[in-house]
């Protein structure tokens, strides 16, 4: 079973950036009357409004909206895993709670915008000015290129949406957002603590399986997990591969420090990777 996270200097890339200030204050929590997945926190920034979950998203609100998805026209490429030892597309079990794994970059964009109309809020993510309702892909001879290796002739409907501006529903946070949300207003090394113990499910304190989310002491914007259990997708584009944040149950302590982030191609997967969903605040 592949990990992309055992090691600190694994087959992905990871790097430390210097995000700038974004023009956010002090957050409050979300009074939003809109249906949420999960309690959400409101960033108030200068360059825009957002809210940002609390946790990493479980597994039973990801097969919730799934379900619907698959009958209201969307494709995915994975069926999503409940944490790292479930049966994937399996009913939610008592380990619903546990992140949702197994899932790509691309199943997570369609996942946002699937969550967005079945809500009834805009989806954000467009491919040729339409709605993206799919992760895979089809070359011009008709063949599934969803799992391809080959990155330019897999480079799909996914990767190549945009997003719309006004649109107020779900999509995954960029990198500059969740770093600082990551931090929670305080310059700890991880987020919440510089001990990594009280904050993250890690390689030297998971017992080697995913937890429950929010099982972990907050950082200073009330949000759990940011550093550790799973990896979380973010949003990117203009390259081939993508960019994920914050450590997982199987890495070491590097990887869950709040300014490192790693790269993972579109259309892979693994069990210790999942995602956290924002939104604009409008």
């Amino acid at each position: 079973m592949k990990s992309i996270l055992k090691k600190a200097a694994g087959i992905a890339v990871a790097a430390t950036l210097a995000f700038g200030m974004i023009g956010c204050s002090d957050p409050s929590v979300s009074n939003d009357p809109v249906f949420i997945p999960v309690p959400m926190v409101k960033i108030e920034c200068s360059t825009g409004d957002f809210y940002i979950a609390k946790t990493e998203l479980t597994y039973a609100k990801w097969y919730e909206v799934y379900q619907w998805a698959v009958k209201n026209g969307y494709v995915f490429q994975h069926l999503g895993r409940e944490g790292n030892s479930g049966t994937d597309g399996a009913a939610p079990s008592a380990n619903s709670k546990q992140p949702v794994t197994y899932v790509s970059w691309r199943d997570a964009v369609v996942w946002c915008n699937a969550a967005s109309e079945m809500e009834g809020l805009t989806p954000v993510y467009e491919y040729e000015g339409s709605t993206l309702k799919e992760a895979e892909n089809y070359d011009s001879l008709g063949t599934n290129t969803a799992n391809t290796t080959n990155v330019d002739r897999g480079n799909g409907k996914a990767e190549k949406a945009t997003e719309k501006a006004d649109a107020n529903g779900y999509r995954l946070p960029t990198e500059a957002e969740w770093e600082y949300a990551a931090k929670g207003g305080a310059e700890y090394k991880y987020s919440g603590s510089d001990n990594i113990k009280e904050v993250a499910w890690y390689l030297g304190n998971s017992d080697n399986k995913i937890h429950d989310v929010g099982t972990k002491a907050t950082n200073g914007y009330e949000l759990h997990d940011m550093s550790g259990n799973v990896g979380e997708l973010c949003w990117s584009s203009g390259s081939s591969n993508r960019y994920y944040r914050g450590g997982s149950w199987s890495s070491f302590q590097d990887p869950c420090v709040v300014s490192v982030h790693s790269q993972i191609s579109p259309y892979n997967r693994y069990d210790n990777l999942g995602f956290r969903v924002v939104r604009n605040a409008r």
